[in-house]
């Protein structure tokens, strides 16, 4: 689930984790008019402690040398800390609008969570065990298959078998691993499109995750299911503005 607000000309993406809402470093500095390495560096300034490790997560981006760089994901919490020093009127009011989002996105959250299942962590460890088992049938299929490779009627057998076994287990959602690649491949082909246009990426990135919750038919890129992560990935190099 995510959701794009528009503040001080930046499509700013709050995107719900692990049932936590997110904000990124990178668009808090477009907002602010901020370099963005102070930000950064105001981040990595903050102790080690239980407060950092729950409401900071590093994560990355493309920049416009097509070039991984860091960045951070923060709650509101850790937004509240690090905009603490930011003063003035149309700081102010940045930081409402940054607020009144988070607050809308927690809410959403809130109303859905009496039709979730009760025990999120056990269903998050049952998924996790889940993506391990795809991940070492997959590895399973390719060993069996160069053993079998000279047999082409047991290969013919065992890809049948395989198969059925990977459509059981296909429709499950895309694995943390994956997720974070497709996000990487979002930032990578919003970089391409604003050069490509000559626009920011604050609009071909939210341009990129409006397709794809159009063409999968669901709230966020997370929901897209395990069975369509090479189909998502083809889809994403398609898009344009």
């Amino acid at each position: 689930m995510h959701e794009i607000v528009h503040i001080n000309n930046t499509d700013v993406v709050f995107e719900v984790v692990s049932g936590n809402v997110f904000a990124n470093s990178l668009q808090i500095a477009d907002v602010f008019e901020k370099n963005h390495k102070e930000v950064m560096r105001a981040m990595r300034n903050q102790p080690d402690d239980e407060f950092a490790r729950r409401n900071f997560a590093q994560s990355s981006y493309i920049n416009q040398q097509n070039k991984q760089q860091p960045m951070y994901q923060m709650t509101r919490d850790g937004f509240s800390l690090i905009v603490m020093g930011f003063t003035g009127q149309k700081a102010r009011e940045w930081k409402i609008q940054f607020i009144k989002a988070f607050n809308l996105m927690e809410e959403k959250l809130r109303s859905g969570a009496s039709a979730a299942l009760p025990d999120m962590t056990e269903m998050n460890r049952r998924m996790l065990d889940i993506q391990a088992r795809v991940h070492h049938l997959y590895e399973d299929r390719e060993t069996l298959r160069e053993q079998l490779s000279k047999n082409d009627s047991r290969l013919q057998r065992s890809d049948i078998l395989m198969n059925r076994m990977a459509e059981k287990l296909g429709d499950m959602p895309m694995g943390f691993g994956d997720m974070k690649y497709v996000r990487e491949m979002i930032q990578k082909h919003g970089r391409k499109l604003a050069d490509r246009y000559g626009v920011g990426m604050e609009t071909t990135v939210p341009a990129i995750y409006i397709a794809i919750r159009k063409r999968f038919a669901v709230e966020s890129y997370h929901e897209v299911p395990h069975s369509s992560f090479f189909e998502l990935l083809g889809f994403i190099e398609t898009i344009t503005l």
